[in-house]
């Protein structure tokens, strides 16, 4: 940290909390989750469970299906395929990782949502002559249970998820109690985004008095849901705006690219839809609302991860204060020479590190280096063929590739 002090306002803290106003509501509400034995998650189970039989044959999962826990085993198992050159557990595994996420979008979204996210993320072409057994097993479990799941995305009633009723009562009391609100729904994904912003839209209890829009990083042409620099302005733009404007909104649907530096002071809402980050995180969420008598809400799954998240984070904080207390009791001094060494101890890690990144770097001239398909382990090109675009590495050499990874 190049800093030589860490100070925070000690005096005059009244007239700053006239200007910076903190949320006078700041609550978590805790809602129930989907039933154990829903039928959406009973099928999308039994399919993940049949990929799981073929590709691992003697691996059962170590965690819970439409869970964290589990795509990072997946991750694992993935891994190992590609030490091993195992084809058929790579591309399985490829299949497994977008039906967890169906699922966990399923957690906090209509079925709909997570049929459409498979949809557009994996079933959006025929696939090619060239594709394998495995690849065609993949798609065969899941046609043969789709008409099911577009049943079940039919007959199902937002009364059902408990998280998006919690969501349409929050937004309903902000418009209510102030008819010019304007406020941020922060979610965790960019998919997640386009979901909700699609829901609220045609909520009819939202329409009468709710236009929204959203706001996610950017990202390649390739990637579902990104936005480009001007598009992100013209969305900040807009709620600035409010209804008052011609093309204003007034409620933003955002992933974490809200939580710090969005500057709108007429914003009085911040929810957090099933979104937790860390203590920081938390803190510069709640100050995105800026105007008189804001309010923030959380909306969680009662007994959830993301529940005992937010209670470590509210301890977190508290702990981030008494540590400053104590900061600053310490001689000015005494903490100047203690913060220097520990500038001079990260300064001499960090050169270290690059030392040894340096010398990976040389075991091998780039011309003695075959890069080859991950997935199929057939040559690509060679080390030389390499150049840097941005962050990432393409061939010159496009012919020589032997297969495409679909994704």
């Amino acid at each position: 940290m190049d800093a030589t002090l860490v100070k925070e306002v000690t005096e005059h803290v009244e007239e700053l909390n006239s200007h910076v106003k903190p949320p006078v509501d700041n609550r978590m509400i805790s809602v129930p989750g989907r039933p154990s034995d829903d039928e959406f998650i009973r099928i999308m189970a039994e399919i993940m469970g049949k990929i799981e039989g073929v590709i691992f044959k003697n691996e059962s999962p170590r965690h819970g299906r439409g869970t964290q826990r589990y795509e990072n085993w997946i991750v694992e198992m993935r891994m190992k395929a590609e030490r091993e050159n195992l084809r058929s557990w790579i591309i399985g595994c490829r299949y497994l990782v977008e039906f967890n996420a169906a699922l966990i979008y399923y957690d906090d979204l209509r079925a709909c949502d997570a049929i459409l996210y498979l949809e557009r993320k994996v079933f959006f072409e025929e696939l090619p002559h060239t594709a394998t057994h495995i690849e065609k097993q993949c798609v065969r479990y899941y046609k043969e249970r789709e008409t099911q799941l577009h049943d079940l995305c039919e007959m199902e009633d937002i009364e059902d998820i408990p998280k998006l009723v919690a969501l349409v009562d929050c937004l309903q009391k902000c418009f209510e109690r102030e008819p010019k609100s304007r406020g941020i729904v922060l979610t965790r994904t960019r998919a997640a985004t386009i979901a909700l912003q699609e829901f609220i839209r045609d909520e009819p209890r939202l329409q009468q008095f709710v236009k929204v829009d959203r706001l996610v990083g950017k990202g390649k042409v390739s990637d579902y849901g990104f936005m480009t620099e001007a598009e992100q302005q013209r969305a900040i733009r807009r709620l600035k705006q409010g209804l008052d404007g011609e093309d204003g909104c007034n409620l933003l649907v955002a992933t974490d690219i809200a939580q710090e530096g969005l500057d709108i002071p007429t914003c009085n809402f911040v929810i957090k839809y099933n979104f937790v980050s860390n203590e920081i995180g938390a803190v510069q969420a709640r100050g995105r609302a800026r105007a008189a008598e804001s309010v923030c809400y959380l909306i969680v799954q009662e007994g959830a991860k993301n529940q005992q998240r937010e209670i470590m984070n509210q301890e977190k904080e508290k702990l981030m204060k008494e540590a400053m207390k104590r900061v600053n009791a310490i001689p000015g001094d005494d903490l100047i020479a203690r913060i220097k060494a520990r500038q001079i101890k990260l300064i001499e890690d960090y050169k270290e590190e690059l030392k040894r990144k340096e010398k990976r770097r040389n075991t091998d001239a780039a011309h003695e280096v075959d890069v080859v398909c991950k997935e199929c382990k057939r040559f690509v090109c060679y080390g030389t063929d390499l150049v840097r675009k941005g962050t990432h590495y393409i061939c010159r050499e496009i012919g020589r590739a032997s297969c495409r990874e679909r994704v």
